[in-house]
């Protein structure tokens, strides 16, 4: 029974042992204060470093929702040419040829009540060899205002805004999450540096009760050999001597482990074969009388917290998706506006007797396309619209209530 029993310590000593050799391994001895251990954390530790671009990413996407509000300019450009068989012996040629081009430029801007507001300038430029034309080629512009404002659906400055809001409340919730990881990153650098400071004294503690047993140890066997004591008390010596070896493996296996624990946390350079560096804290920890204050104390978690700000964001978001989503349940309702002045000009012809069906031409009218923009600009010719838009869908909660 004794023989089975020290077969598991024997192991458990050679696998002390084992981590022993490996901690002796050779290594360059490192000085290191705890506020060098943070700052060496900040700036190389992984997990922060992907952190950090969080934020960047939501600042990035918040800026382009704010471009929602940004005036759109627009420009479009088009020419064609059409030819095609004449069929009636009125056309002046067996071919007829249009040639025609078109441009425009539009102004739109979102209004903070989801209202639009555009205005665009229309030109085309028409020119045909076909018969009996009183103007070729002609010219035309139209200058139109729009205004749309959505009634019930899309209203109000909430779901226009909407976007832009979801996206700076997740720019805090990344800033936080950023704090909390900067938080968390220097908590556990001290943890793991006063973990390794205590397991450096304990090692030195062990050594010092080494020391004291073999001390003990060795007057045994001096009062052994006069006779002073039985030698029983000698075998109970040297157990504690070996329990003092044991422990002393423990604790360098201990110190190894914390090594290992802040030279991960610092993610430590080094070169390829190269031994890690060996830490050596250079502080102690001072003990400071503290009267801690439970309301202070709560007031500043409140405040301070990461992750209750998160929370906070958080709800503020999901409150609001809750008021986008029965917005979206309603009809959608909408007033327009337009306001628009065409004009035209271009080559008038003159035909014999003023008789087109003649088509002979005996003078011309030239016109250009500033004459086409000039009425157009003075609204010689007004026109406007006024409506209301209704959009029921035939189905789900608006069929039932039907």
């Amino acid at each position: 029974m004794r023989r089975t029993a020290a077969v598991p310590a024997l192991v458990a000593v050679l696998s002390l042992g084992a981590a022993l050799a490996a901690a002796q391994a050779p290594g360059v001895e490192r000085n290191v204060t705890l506020q060098d251990c943070i700052e060496l954390a900040l700036k190389n530790n992984l997990n922060l470093a992907a952190e950090v671009l969080g934020p960047e990413v939501a600042s990035a996407t918040a800026g382009r929702a704010r471009e929602i509000f940004l005036p759109k300019l627009a420009f479009t450009f088009g020419t064609q040419t059409s030819n095609q068989a004449s069929y009636t012996y009125l056309d002046a040629a067996d071919q007829i040829t249009s040639d025609f081009g078109d441009y425009q430029g539009s102004l739109q801007q979102l209004l903070p009540t989801g209202a639009t507001l555009s205005a665009s300038l229309y030109s085309y430029r028409s020119e045909t060899n076909r018969s009996f034309q009183t103007i070729n080629p002609r010219f035309g512009s139209t200058l139109t205002f729009d205004f749309a404002q959505p009634l019930l659906k899309d209203f109000g400055f909430k779901m226009a805004r909407r976007e832009i809001i979801v996206a700076t409340n997740n720019l805090a919730i990344s800033e936080n999450q950023m704090r909390q990881t900067l938080i968390d990153t220097v908590f556990d650098v001290e943890e793991a540096y006063w973990n390794l400071v205590y397991s450096r004294e304990s090692l030195e503690v062990q050594k010092e009760s080494l020391r004291l047993a073999r001390e003990l140890l060795a007057k045994n066997e001096k009062e052994l050999e006069v006779g002073v004591i039985p030698p029983i008390d000698i075998l109970s010596a040297r157990a504690e001597v070996a329990s003092r070896e044991a422990d002393i493996l423990q604790a360098q296996a201990q110190v190894k482990n914390d090594q290992d624990t802040l030279r991960t946390l610092l993610n430590l350079k080094r070169e390829p074969g190269a031994p890690a560096p060996v830490l050596v804290p250079s502080e102690l920890p001072q003990a400071e009388a503290a009267a801690p204050d439970l309301e202070e104390a709560q007031t500043t978690a409140l405040v301070h917290r990461p992750d209750l700000a998160s929370s906070q964001v958080g709800l503020r978001t999901r409150a609001l998706n809750l008021t986008y989503a029965k917005n979206q349940t309603l009809p959608n309702l909408s007033f327009q506006a337009s306001v628009w002045s065409p004009g035209v000009s271009g080559t008038q012809l003159i035909y014999l007797d003023d008789d087109p069906l003649t088509g002979v031409i005996v003078d011309t009218v030239p016109g250009g396309r500033s004459l086409a923009f000039k009425d157009a600009f003075k609204f010689k010719y007004k026109n406007w619209f006024v409506g209301l838009t209704l959009d029921l869908p035939l189905a789900g909660r608006w069929l039932a209530w039907a």
